[in-house]
């Protein structure tokens, strides 16, 4: 089998329970990046997928841009949403990924204080943008995938709900296992380091 991440941002939402219960029928795991502010709304969303395995990590409490804050609102933004993760699920997320991708300065130094490696992404299909669609997802993803990919993806997006019921099925099919980005860290890149990027570098 080949080890690959599947990673979601900007939830929970109305969508994410969908998502959930296809990675369970399949037996995979993902990584939920969620967005501190919307614990509150959804909790039990959040609960359930840590319970079945998923991996739960930092994106920030209100999606702010870490690079454009001072070192005390960046630290607000992720002590926030840590706090609420682990009021949530009973422990703290061990990973972050940056907001926009932005892994500048002051995130490294604060994410260093929190213990955070700092997690992009090696496939990105765009499916945030107005004109996504679901054939459009699947097809990049798909295009030349291979071992090892972190891929992201927004469980808030209609088109990546629909594209999700097709992918799951395509990944089992084609010899591809979905574990969680802390699983797939040590097998692909190194044992992670904090306050360090893994992915690809958007600024």
């Amino acid at each position: 089998m080949k080890n690959i991440a599947l990673t979601f941002d900007d939830g929970p939402d109305k969508f994410t329970d969908r998502i959930l219960d296809l990675l369970q029928k399949y037996n995979f795991k993902a990584t939920f990046f969620v967005q501190g502010n919307k614990i509150a709304s959804q909790p039990e969303t959040v609960i359930k997928a840590a319970k079945l395995g998923n991996e739960i990590g930092n994106h920030t409490w209100t999606h702010a841009r870490i690079s454009e804050l001072s070192a005390e609102d960046a630290e607000k933004e992720l002590r926030q949403s840590h706090n609420e993760i682990k009021a949530a699920i009973g422990q703290p997320p061990v990973i972050m990924r940056p907001t926009f991708g932005d892994a500048r300065e002051p995130l490294p130094s604060i994410a260093r204080n929190f213990g955070y490696p700092l997690i992009n992404w090696t496939v990105d299909p765009m499916d945030w943008e107005e004109n996504s669609t679901a054939e459009r997802i699947f097809s990049t993803i798909t295009a030349a995938l291979k071992a090892g990919d972190i891929i992201l993806l927004h469980d808030p997006q209609p088109a990546t709900a629909q594209a999700i019921e097709q992918l799951i099925p395509w990944f089992a099919e084609n010899g591809f296992n979905l574990v969680t980005v802390s699983e797939l860290l040590p097998e692909f890149f190194e044992p992670p380091q904090p306050g360090k990027l893994y992915g690809t570098t958007v600024v």
